[in-house]
Order: structure tokens, then C-alpha cells, then sequence
């Protein structure tokens, strides 16, 4: 597989472009969406698949998509879509995930507009969650398109100093681009492919474009619905990756935790995992029963510790004793762990505050995946501050990689 090509003169319409591994269902039912758009120009569908030995070759047969299959072996965030971009037709491609669901039958005329009505070279778009989704999968989803707003957002930038020069979260927004249902003007991403990363192509190209001059597209009113229930494990890879992926991109990270050792990550580990027990006793439903409360809790925390190696267990012992935990003497450890604190309780006040009745199992649940990304963050921030000052050193590289897989 190769992402290069000769760049020739496209057609108009539309090219969407689907990467596929066992859809299922979904997948299906994404299909059928985009069959019933409301849309009046010409579209080509196209499939690259790596692998799927379930029924999604015959779904996107039968949607009469141009199949093109690749070894699982070859597949690639980035190197993928650019091949695919090579066999497009038409001077406007819509990337989109296998479990994306057009919200409206005016979705595919919608993205049309956005990108030929505006001075912009990507669109994106408003996502809600699936019928499906579980209690902190749906939260998040509308947490994140309620942080967007109700109005399309033009994002730019003047200057790499200006952006430089943003909070950090407000530049992550600066160039937030995804995926997930974006539109591109085809031509604009033959001059320039999505950059060669493991992982966050799409951000990686916005960052690019807008520090080039270019402009993106917000568009809340045109939506599709995509979420995942994810287990805690892999809601931590997922924030170890984001952050180290992040840093790559921009040259920067969030906090500057440089400073944290292997064994202070450790420590902090531990005294995390006391807290997140006692929180989730702590939360559970007044109207929980005697059993429910005495149930044992099944920490996140306890699992990371069975992912570290016996060097590193033995490391663990040594940081916090074998009978009683020792305190954080260190005053930037300390202000580490509070912060930690506070993001458990008001993350978790985020969901109780959309008036989701919870039960116990669920409780646990929602604590476990938000201690999952708060640990996440911390391994991934710290991390990505020693790899931005050349700080990383072989027993850190081996600590974290078991962790980053999967994503």
C-alpha cells in the first residue's frame, strides 16, 4: 500500500470514504443512512477494508460501494485514508468512521454546502450519542457538544506566535478536526496528506493547514450519532496516546510534569487508588441496599498495577510500604494528587448533574473510567513533557508502553 499518487482534475460530487473492520450491525445501519440522503449530486462510496471476517464486505457490496481490501497488517490511521484518497473521483471526500450515523436525510447536502459555501478546506461536524450509549458514554458526547456551542465556528489562526500563545485548551480547539464525519476540498488534502502518525491524522492535518493560512469549519447543526462504551483500560490507553500524540503535534503539553520520577508516578498511583475506593464508596446511591454497599469494589487502579512489571511492583512496595501509605512529603506531588482529586469529583459531578439516576454497578463503572483517564492523563502528560525536553530514559519508555497499545 502506498499513500502516494499523480494528482489529477476531480469530478464534482461527492467521495466517501469508509475504513471498515468487522462494522456489524452498525455498520449496516450506517449504510443504510447514507442511501437515504436527500442529495441530488453524484457520490461514490468507497470501502477499504482490513480484515473483516463478519458480514461487512457483503453490506457494503450490497450498498453497491467499490470494495478495496488491504491486509490488517497495512492498516494505518493516516497511510490509510491517504491511499484511499487516491482512488476518489469527486472534488469533495467525506472521511467517516463505520459507526457513524447520518442524523438527517439532509446531512450529505449539508456537508456539501458547509465546504463549497465558505472560505474553509475541512468541515466538521456536531456528534451525538448512539440509543446505546451507556450512562458516561452519553454525558460525554453531550458534555463535548455543549462545550462546542450552538454556532458554526470558523477556526484560524495568524500566526504560529499567536497560537503559541493560546491557553492550551483553547488551541487544542483552534484545530480540532475529526474523522469521525469530516468534508474535505480533495485537492486540499492532495497538497497535503494527512501527516504520518500512529494515531490523530485528522488533528495533526488541521494543525498543519491553519498554521498554513487555512481555515476549518465548525458545523453543529449538521450531526451524526457515534459513541463508544468503552471499558476503563482502554479509556486509559486512549488518554496516555492522546497526550503523547497531542505533544507530537503542537510541541506542548497541558502541565509540565517533566519533573515527576518512575517512582513518584508510582506513588501517586497508590495514594490514587486509595482515593478512588474511598470515592466510590462514598458515591454510592443513598437508596442502595446493606449488600450493595458491602460489596467489594473492583478498582481500576488494581489492574494497572497487575500491567506493571515485577521491577516495577517491587518498586511499588518500596514507594508505599508494605502495610501503610506514605504521605506525599513533596509539595509538587502533593498539588499533583489534589488536582487529581478534584478532577475525579467534578467529572463525576458532571454526570450527576444531567439528573442520571445511577445505580451501584454503575456508579463503579463511571468512577473506574474517570479514574482510568485522570491516571491516563497523568502517565501521558508525564510522558510527553520528558519526551518534548529530552528527558526519557529506558525504564520510563518500558513503563509505559504496555500501555499504549490497542488504541
Amino acid at each position: 500500500m502506498t499513500d502516494r499518487w499523480i494528482p489529477v482534475p476531480h469530478k464534482e460530487g461527492v467521495t466517501i470514504i469508509i475504513p471498515t473492520l468487522n462494522g456489524g450491525d452498525v455498520f449496516a445501519e450506517c449504510l443504510k443512512k447514507i442511501r437515504a440522503q436527500n442529495f441530488h449530486g453524484k457520490i461514490q462510496l468507497l470501502v477499504v477494508d482490513s480484515g473483516s471476517t463478519d458480514d461487512t464486505l457483503r453490506y457494503a457490496e450490497q450498498a453497491g460501494a467499490q470494495v478495496i481490501n488491504i491486509p490488517p497488517s497495512d492498516f494505518h490511521h493516516a497511510r490509510t485514508r491517504n491511499f484511499a484518497l487516491s482512488h476518489a473521483f469527486y472534488e469533495h471526500v467525506v472521511f467517516m468512521v463505520q459507526d457513524a450515523l447520518p442524523v438527517s436525510e439532509k446531512w450529505l447536502s449539508g456537508l456539501k454546502k458547509a465546504i463549497t459555501s465558505n472560505p474553509v478546506e475541512a468541515v466538521h461536524v456536531q456528534q451525538r450519542p448512539h440509543d446505546d450509549a451507556d450512562a458516561y458514554a452519553g454525558a460525554e458526547m453531550e458534555l463535548i457538544a455543549e462545550a462546542w456551542g450552538n454556532q458554526p465556528r470558523i477556526q484560524n489562526i495568524s500566526s504560529l506566535q499567536q497560537f503559541m500563545e493560546l491557553p492550551y485548551d483553547e488551541a487544542y480547539m483552534t484545530i480540532r478536526l475529526d474523522n469521525v464525519c469530516a468534508v474535505y476540498k480533495t485537492e486540499s488534502l492532495v497538497k497535503r496528506p494527512f501527516p504520518n502518525l500512529e494515531f490523530a491524522e485528522d488533528l495533526a492535518w488541521g494543525y498543519d493547514t491553519i498554521l498554513s493560512g487555512g481555515s476549518i469549519l465548525y458545523r453543529p447543526d449538521i450531526s451524526v450519532k457515534h459513541s463508544h462504551n468503552r471499558p476503563p483500560e482502554y479509556r486509559m490507553k486512549r488518554e496516555i496516546v492522546n497526550s503523547i500524540v497531542l505533544a507530537k503535534i503542537i510541541n506542548r503539553v497541558r502541565e509540565d510534569l517533566s519533573y515527576i520520577s518512575l517512582m513518584d508516578l508510582i506513588l501517586l498511583s497508590a495514594h490514587f487508588q486509595d482515593y478512588t475506593r474511598s470515592f466510590f464508596y462514598c458515591s454510592i446511591p443513598p437508596e442502595a441496599s446493606r449488600v450493595e454497599k458491602q460489596q467489594p469494589f473492583q478498582n481500576i487502579v488494581d489492574s494497572v498495577f497487575e500491567r506493571y512489571s515485577i521491577k516495577n511492583q517491587l518498586k511499588r512496595l518500596l514507594a508505599v510500604g508494605f502495610r501503610k501509605r506514605k504521605e506525599i512529603a513533596d509539595l509538587r506531588l502533593a498539588g499533583v494528587l489534589n488536582n487529581m482529586k478534584a478532577h475525579m469529583k467534578y467529572e463525576f459531578s458532571l454526570i450527576k448533574d444531567r439528573k442520571v439516576t445511577l445505580s451501584t454497578e454503575q456508579t463503579g463503572s463511571i468512577v473506574n473510567i474517570i479514574a482510568a483517564r485522570i491516571l491516563g492523563r497523568l502517565y501521558g502528560e508525564t510522558y510527553a513533557g520528558k519526551m518534548l525536553n529530552n528527558s526519557l530514559d529506558h525504564d520510563f519508555e518500558n513503563f509505559i508502553r504496555p500501555f499504549r497499545g490497542g488504541v
